[in-house]
């Protein structure tokens, strides 16, 4: 029982500490990295508790005393009178994994600039697309070089190609800066603008003319009549087999006699998104459903 308390303690304690990564919007975690590693001065991957405190401080996360403990012993271990925290250890776990959306995108990113060096990827880079330097949080250059330095720490050797598990480590503790899948993946497209992730736009069905059919078919309800059923009337006149489905053309017609054009991509693009039959042939009823927002 004690060991699961002590789990959701810590668990619940690198949950705030994260929020607060989130909150600052800043690429805080290496930095945090790198003052870690600053302070421990015998590369040891050991700190004692004043030293941890110091750090937690500075950088704004201000841990209580209760806290501070329980991260002290669920990451780190007592020698004699002095209680070490393994601060490698303790940034893994803060870091946690990236969920695969995350992955695929910085996945997408590598495979858009593999092969080059640290220097390759630093010039090779939009920062000035990234979301901080757009919101004039930090300029492009410092993101450049916050980049270089980050990609750098995770590559055993700045000279040779960047390996995926640098990359990935690297935007692994970028990861938490970003409170939202989108606005992570915002990040990576912008920066590297990798194929996969541009985003297409998506056709309007019936060149967004629904309203404009409805309002003519409105014109032309008679007593109990709706709109729906001038529709579906209209349509009779050229299915004259009564199959309940149209060709391209009689779509176009049709609509042409209740006072629309349409063009022929625009009647392409409703016949791709509609219900058709074996011939290809659109059903009517569920266009008369689409335009007039029938279930």
């Amino acid at each position: 029982m004690t060991s699961h308390l002590r789990v959701a303690d810590a668990d619940e304690i690198l949950a705030r500490l994260r929020s607060q990564f989130h909150a600052k919007g800043t690429q805080q975690l290496a930095d945090l990295g790198s003052y870690f590693e600053r302070m421990d001065r015998d590369q040891t991957g050991q700190l004692v508790r004043k030293e941890a405190e110091t750090a937690f401080n500075y950088f704004g996360l201000f841990p209580t005393s209760q806290e501070l403990g329980t991260i002290m012993r669920f990451f780190g271990s007592t020698q004699g009178s002095s209680t070490f925290l393994y601060w490698k250890l303790f940034l893994r776990a803060l870091a946690g994994d990236m969920n695969p959306l995350r992955q695929e995108a910085v996945r997408l990113a590598f495979e858009t600039v593999q092969g080059g060096a640290v220097a390759d990827l630093s010039h090779l880079g939009r920062f000035e697309q990234h979301p901080l330097a757009l919101r004039g949080v930090m300029t492009a250059e410092d993101l450049r070089d916050a980049f270089a330095v980050g990609l750098g720490k995770a590559q055993a050797d700045a000279n040779n190609a960047v390996t995926w598990e640098a990359f990935e480590t690297y935007y692994a503790s970028v990861s938490l800066a970003f409170p939202t899948d989108d606005d992570f993946v915002a990040m990576i497209s912008g920066v590297w603008d990798p194929v996969g992730l541009r985003k297409v736009a998506k056709p309007i069905i019936f060149g967004g003319k629904n309203d404009e059919l409805l309002q003519k078919l409105e014109q032309r309800t008679h007593k109990e009549e709706t709109p729906r059923d001038v529709l579906l009337r209209t349509f009779r006149k050229y299915d004259a087999s009564e199959t309940g489905f149209v060709t391209e053309s009689e779509l176009a017609k049709t609509c042409e006699v209740l006072g629309l054009i349409v063009t022929p991509e625009e009647v392409r693009e409703t016949f791709k998104s509609g219900q058709k039959d074996g011939r290809g042939k659109l059903s009517v009823v569920w266009f008369a459903n689409f335009i007039c927002n029938d279930s």
